[in-house]
């Protein structure tokens, strides 16, 4: 009966610990594919084009702390920032994407 309770924790060991090492791992995983910093617009020669934005900030909105990506040529255009106000509710992104290229926001 000893060695039964024995084996048991054992095999609760490895189990944990297997679920704790694969657990850290997709942990890693995703902070290296996590896009930290948005890559810049850059010119003909491979230099970051002069006068534009390419960062990521935090705004609070409504007292809730939210992460976006600010991107444009030109840092004097205004941003389009857009709420759709549902949870999980579909965005067009194409719609956002054209809309802010075709009137000149940071997207």
């Amino acid at each position: 009966m000893r060695s039964f309770v024995q084996k048991a924790k054992r095999i609760m060991l490895i189990a944990i610990s297997t679920l704790s090492a694969g657990i850290l791992i997709l942990l890693g995983i995703l902070l290296a594919m996590s896009p930290g910093k948005p890559a810049p617009f850059l010119d003909e020669n491979g230099n970051p084009l002069e006068g534009s934005i390419s960062e990521k900030i935090f705004v609070e909105i409504n007292g809730i702390q939210r992460g976006m990506f600010i991107k444009g040529k030109d840092v004097n255009n205004p941003v389009l920032l857009y709420l759709h106000g549902k949870r999980m509710l579909t965005v067009d992104k194409d719609w956002a994407y054209n809309i802010s290229r075709e009137r000149g926001f940071c997207r």
